[in-house]
């Protein structure tokens, strides 16, 4: 008991005591923040005297920003003197002694302004006006520091009846030791264990430094920042080596590495650099760089600044694009030739469109006008050539035509729109309506649905798919054409792809029909594959290349599947 109440009248004198360092540290506030508001009211009084010296004898309105504002200012101040001061009357009556010289300070002030607007104000009425300001400044001066000697004095008193009421007796310096000495033993061993995970934390933090270093030399970048308030720059090492030089072979400042800028590049990044502080956005720059070797390498730097408290920083990253842009210019040119290569095949189109269907035409229209009698006046070895050659030219016109078509598909407007693939189909149906009544086939089909298409290029689809099926059908057996039509995920697609929410369609046409070796399911769609010959089955080997290209322009896929003398199944997946 007696431990607690010792322990409680300890306790009550630290309090007392602490109480009253508080009020001591409140009253040094209080004459801290009356000092500081005399100083803030004199100043803004001689900014405001300075702003009208300077209007009256430059006429500049930018003079006049600091007197315009300062009567708000010294207002604001006399308020808070005020406050501050409502619990001492003497200092009251000071504070109301200030604002009548203050007021008449700023009425001088302006009648000196209004004097000049009349062009009364020569150089005696300046003279006088001034010195007048000047006296009765150095009277609010006088009365502040009076004020600021009053508050000292007050301080003064209140300090040495806190000393006279502090005493600290042997036994509470005794205990206060002996708590400071327990405190001292927690502290050290709490001291050792944080050094403990503090060599933890710094051998943990060189890995990463570390890792950070190998990460720059292997990546080609480098790392920087500019303390905007110290002017304090950083490089990591990375950034020496790469403009050729050993690490930290220079001290890092902006003249020191602008050197090493290429000289047409330095104003362009200076002028960036001066936007990205007052904008105080990310900034991208290329520019060269001369090494300390003469090589010129291409780097790119991407800068911004971080504001935290009082202290605004600019950080970036710096890599050498130099291999990049050799690439990029290698793509490039690539492109260039590609362009020019383009350029030769629409001039081999435009020549199988018009040159080379011209002599066809031509050849056509001679055979077509021999008649009978000079057919049978022809030897039967000159018939059979010129049935040869009639033969010859049309399944050129056919294969000009096919290849006129294939190249149309590569290179025609991709134009989307939504269209109902029911009629597409349809149109493609009236079309080969003649080959299906020859061939007696039948053609049965789910609904489909209506998507964002091309729509010639589906009507085309259809048609080359249910052309093919009437053309490769088995001799015995009535051709029988299935067309069906699934809505399914990309995952049921493609299992493999990332996004397995996306819908395709699956649109399949089936026949009965002779089929293929199913090891050519890759091959059919090759342009000009043929798996049977001229004599057998007309054709030149493209309407499948043109299948495949249709639905590459959809951004979809389409496989085959056959077996020989089974039919085959051609598949093709359009998105949604």
């Amino acid at each position: 008991m007696s431990l607690i109440f010792l322990l409680l009248f300890l306790s009550s004198i630290i309090y007392k005591n602490t109480l009253q360092v508080s009020n001591s540290t409140k009253w040094v506030v209080h004459s801290y923040k009356v000092h500081l508001a005399l100083d803030r009211l004199m100043l803004t009084l001689k900014d405001a005297e300075t702003g009208q010296r300077g209007f009256i004898m430059t006429h500049d309105k930018n003079y006049l920003k600091p007197y315009l504002g300062s009567k708000i200012k010294v207002r604001s101040t006399l308020a808070q003197l005020k406050w501050l001061s409502s619990d001492n009357t003497e200092q009251e009556k000071n504070i109301e002694k200030l604002e009548e010289m203050v007021e008449l300070r700023f009425g001088y002030l302006r009648y000196s302004m209004y004097q000049d607007s009349l062009g009364s104000m020569n150089k005696q009425n300046l003279k006088e006006s001034l010195d007048t300001g000047r006296n009765l400044m150095d009277t609010i001066e006088v009365h502040a520091n009076k004020m600021i000697a009053l508050e000292q004095y007050y301080l003064e008193k209140r300090n040495e009846n806190y000393v006279s009421k502090t005493t600290v007796t042997p036994l509470l310096i005794l205990l206060i030791v002996l708590f400071s000495l327990a405190i001292f033993s927690m502290a050290y061993f709490k001291i050792n264990k944080d050094l403990s995970v503090m060599e933890e934390t710094n051998r943990q933090l060189m890995i990463t430094n570390e890792s950070n270093r190998q990460a720059e030399k292997i990546g080609g970048f480098c790392t920087w920042t500019w303390d905007l308030k110290t002017g304090e720059l950083k490089y990591s090492d990375n950034l020496y080596e790469l403009l050729g030089c050993e690490p930290q072979s220079f001290k890092p400042t902006r003249k020191s590495f602008t050197a090493f800028i290429h000289p047409e590049d330095r104003q362009k990044i200076t002028e960036e650099a001066a936007a990205l502080l007052i904008e105080n956005k990310q900034l991208i720059q290329h520019f060269r760089v001369i090494r300390k070797d003469g090589a010129i390498r291409h780097f790119k730097s991407i800068a911004r600044t971080i504001d935290h408290k009082d202290k605004r920083t600019v950080i970036g990253i710096m890599n050498d694009i130099t291999d990049q842009n050799e690439a990029n210019f290698a793509i490039e040119q690539r492109n260039f030739e590609l362009e020019q290569i383009n350029g030769e095949l629409e001039s081999f189109n435009h020549v199988t469109s018009h040159d080379l269907q011209e002599p066809l035409r031509k050849i056509q229209t001679f055979i077509s006008r021999i008649s009978s009698n000079d057919m049978d006046s022809m030897s039967e070895t000159g018939r059979e050539y010129i049935g040869k050659i009639l033969s010859a030219a049309t399944k050129m016109r056919t294969l000009i035509d096919d290849l006129l078509l294939f190249s149309r598909t590569n290179k025609a407007d991709k134009i989307f729109e939504k269209a109902d693939l029911n009629e597409l189909f349809q149109n493609s149906l009236q079309e080969l309506a003649q080959a299906i009544q020859e061939k007696k086939a039948t053609v049965t089909a789910d609904p489909l649905p209506e998507l964002q298409v091309i729509p010639y290029q589906i009507q085309q689809l259809f048609t080359n798919l249910i052309s093919n099926s009437l053309k490769y059908s088995r001799p015995d057996i009535n051709p029988a054409i299935t067309i069906r039509s699934e809505k399914i995920s990309i995952s049921q697609m493609a299992p493999s792809e990332a996004k397995p929410d996306k819908i395709f369609y699956q649109i399949s046409v089936s026949d009965n029909g002779m089929g293929f070796d199913p090891q050519f399911s890759e091959s059919i769609f090759t342009l000009f594959q043929r798996l049977h010959s001229s004599s057998e089955f007309p054709g030149t080997g493209i309407g499948l290349a043109i299948c495949k290209k249709i639905i590459e322009n959809h951004k979809g896929t389409i496989k085959a599947q056959g077996r020989l003398n089974e039919g085959a199944v051609f598949t093709f997946f359009l998105p949604e």
